[in-house]
């Protein structure tokens, strides 16, 4: 048994160990977001950058310090004309996000961007065209919920007991430092289009608090069938910030809290229309489809893989050495139209109150 175990190690550290990548990558952005959940994961991957590019010449010196043997850049030209690099990771302002991505397109790399990738519908569908006149280009946006555990386990599931119906609750503390659509609730409106299909919108209200916290509620009829009921707000806690996700399904319950864990509860029978549960009542059985483990410290159970960060910045350097096919792709360009035709939609519903 012993032996059995001792090989079983060796070869889980084999299969990292071969994880190697051949080609040479660089980052635009040196911001809070970039080093708190994007540089730690290029660093466990071992992604070989060779430019880090920012505008500050003080950040720029401090890069090559921090980072040895990566060339810290201020004019993003010298890593666009650059033929060793490959693939390009985009994370600055939101503002800066379309004019950027244009320029790595061009060139003729493949490129991860953080979200938001533009700021417009339109912006987006010319990015798009763009990517396919270039024809080879890898392209990933960094909306990470897409790469989650919780979502592909929940997606499966849903492939196989339709839903029915479906709260989304996401909450958030004041954020008057840019726009609350495109920045932080693209992404609950992102994962219900990834999960549920395309959307029609039945209803949209914007309420905005004396704080200043906005609040909107919307309401959702998905091409497969399913309704949904969304309250998304920055006017409660940053503290206690959540995102609650409860699907209803023929079959039972499943029951997703902040992309940690994923419950399937299953919905007890009925005799003609009476609920078994209310004459017979017994205890509901509750089945935990995904759950970080905090006392285990792997990888596995990193918020880095929970919430997506790991997995998408996996495949698109897979995607980017030919490993992977550009179709694993979850988050390219043309795969966002739905969601930024809806974002636009909700924005234009609440104007006209």
């Amino acid at each position: 048994m012993r032996g059995l175990i001792d090989r079983y190690k060796s070869y889980k550290s084999r299969i990292l160990l071969s994880k190697t990548y051949s080609k040479k990558y660089a980052f635009v952005g040196i911001g809070g977001h970039s080093m708190n959940n994007l540089y730690p994961v290029i660093r466990y991957l071992d992604i070989p950058l060779k430019y880090i590019v920012c505008r500050d010449r003080v950040k720029a010196s401090l890069i090559e310090k921090k980072y040895p043997g990566i060339t810290a850049l201020t004019d993003i030209s010298v890593m666009l004309d650059d033929p060793e690099i490959a693939g390009v990771f985009v994370s600055t302002g939101p503002a800066s996000h379309f004019e950027l991505s244009s320029r790595v397109i061009a060139s003729g790399k493949s490129l991860f961007v953080e979200k938001p990738p533009c700021r417009t519908l339109a912006e987006l569908e010319k990015i798009a065209a763009m990517t396919r006149e270039a024809g080879s280009p890898a392209v990933v946006a960094g909306l990470q919920k897409r790469y989650s555990p919780c979502a592909e386990i929940l997606g499966k599931k849903l492939g196989k007991n339709k839903a029915v119906s479906y709260t989304f609750s996401y909450k958030t503390g004041l954020y008057p430092e840019g726009d609350e659509m495109a920045e932080l609730f693209i992404h609950p409106i992102d994962l219900a289009i990834y999960l549920f299909g395309k959307a029609e919108l039945k209803y949209a209200r914007k309420i905005i608090s004396k704080r200043g916290g906005v609040t909107y509620f919307v309401v959702l009829e998905h091409s497969g069938g399913a309704c949904g009921n969304l309250e998304l707000s920055t006017d409660y806690s940053w503290k206690e910030a959540s995102e609650i996700l409860v699907v209803n399904t023929g079959a039972g319950i499943y029951s997703c809290e902040n992309l940690e864990s994923l419950v399937f509860c299953p919905k007890q029978g009925s005799v003609m229309g009476l609920p078994v549960e209310k004459v017979m009542p017994k205890t509901a059985a509750r089945t935990v489809l995904y759950g970080r483990n905090g006392f285990v410290p792997l990888a596995a159970n990193n918020q880095m893989v929970s919430q997506g960060f790991y997995s998408e910045i996996d495949t698109f350097a897979e995607i980017v050495e030919g490993r992977l096919s550009r179709s694993c792709s979850k988050s390219s360009f043309v795969q966002l139209v739905d969601t930024y035709r809806l974002l636009e939609e909700i924005k234009g519903r609440c104007m006209a109150l």
